[in-house]
């Protein structure tokens, strides 16, 4: 297999789909602009992920296929970890929903371009590097942002802030809480149309957990971020760190 460095990609640069909101078409998730890549015979940019017949298909709990054709990585990981967390995370449950997807390619255990009937050859070779799309390599999320708890804590989850303001005092929380995260209806930062129910996902806890999708948006078209920024893909701005205060009462 050969290996693909991907690095975020400013909206500065005269690209179509690099400024926030453009869409999927020319953005860091159009595999056909890649060098090396087995671009798509029929030019698709969705045929990486998607297809709208004979899709893969799953019986385990939790799974988020939606129209699914690239191959899934099967690695367990190592959750994040930390003395102060309030939430727990299982690796039974913590990658259902998008970011199941997303690690296919993120990890580097599958070729970027094996979609359909294509067995690609190219994977991501970043490591957990700054600027960097790899994650996981390893097959560790224990330096990275937590996924896969419940969020919030009207659903046994972590989050007990108000939607807006400060808690209304400074005494510890309850056990297994934080009233310093805002709860779920709280809207993003300079993206007040999204609430962060709405990018939470509902696995087979039945209860709503935080995926990669809760601040990313992969098809580049929820997401924003001040002029001339990179683009992340983040459904607030980086800008004053408005994707952290989202959430975290600062």
């Amino acid at each position: 297999m050969s290996a693909l460095g991907i690095v975020a990609v400013s909206s500065s640069i005269a690209i179509a789909g690099t400024t926030p909101g453009s869409g999927v078409l020319g953005s860091i998730h159009d595999m056909n602009k890649y060098a090396g890549v087995t671009v798509d015979t029929q030019g698709r940019v969705c045929a990486f992920c998607h297809t709208p017949h004979h899709a893969l298909t799953s019986t385990t709990a939790g799974d988020y296929l939606p129209l699914w054709s690239h191959t899934l990585a099967t690695t367990t990981y190592q959750p994040y970890a930390s003395a102060t967390i309030d939430s727990t995370i299982s690796a039974a449950t913590m990658m259902e929903g998008p970011s199941k997807l997303c690690m296919s390619c993120h990890d580097g255990s599958v070729a970027v371009d094996t979609h359909y009937a294509t067995t690609g050859a190219v994977t991501l070779n970043a490591k957990d590097g700054w600027g960097q799309a790899g994650i996981a390599q390893t097959s560790s999320l224990s330096n990275d942002h937590p996924i896969g708890f419940v969020f919030d804590a009207s659903e046994g989850g972590v989050a007990a802030g108000p939607v807006t303001g400060d808690p209304s005092t400074v005494a510890p929380s309850d056990a297994g809480q934080d009233k310093w995260i805002r709860n779920k209806e709280a809207t993003y930062l300079s993206n007040t149309a999204l609430k962060i129910k709405d990018r939470l996902y509902t696995g087979s806890l039945g209860k709503q957990i935080m995926t990669c999708a809760t601040c990313h948006d992969v098809h580049n078209k929820k997401n924003v971020d001040a002029a001339n920024a990179t683009n992340y893909l983040l459904l607030s701005p980086n800008l004053d760190s408005q994707i952290c205060l989202t959430c975290h009462i600062k």
